[in-house]
């Protein structure tokens, strides 16, 4: 739920600068000593964030795609329909739907 802290971020009433310092807080903790090697920054004020998926969605996805792959072996999905939207993924499953195409295939020989 956004916080007047969110609303400040969101509607630019909170400075480039000190967004800067709060997120080079946060990250400083799970990078020690990383602001210290910051080159530059930049703040995007966007009117609508990042997709937050509710608590278990991920499982839930995961276990259609199996279902899936179990139950249609000749149906192959690229592309990120059953993950978190991301180009790595949309390659990564590429990859993994192109290697079973290769594999189908060999078998079938």
């Amino acid at each position: 739920m956004p916080t007047a802290a969110d609303s400040d971020v969101i509607e630019g009433g909170m400075s480039e600068e000190k967004i800067e310092r709060n997120v080079l807080r946060e990250v400083d903790k799970l990078f020690p000593g990383f602001s210290d090697t910051l080159l530059f920054s930049r703040v995007y004020r966007w009117e609508h964030g990042a997709v937050q998926l509710p608590p278990g969605a991920l499982a839930g996805q995961a276990a259609a795609r199996e279902t899936i792959e179990k139950e249609f072996r000749d149906i192959f999905f690229a592309g990120d329909g059953f993950n978190v939207a991301g180009l790595e993924v949309s390659h990564n499953t590429g990859i993994r739907a192109a290697e079973k195409i290769l594999e189908a295939v060999s078998r079938r020989g």
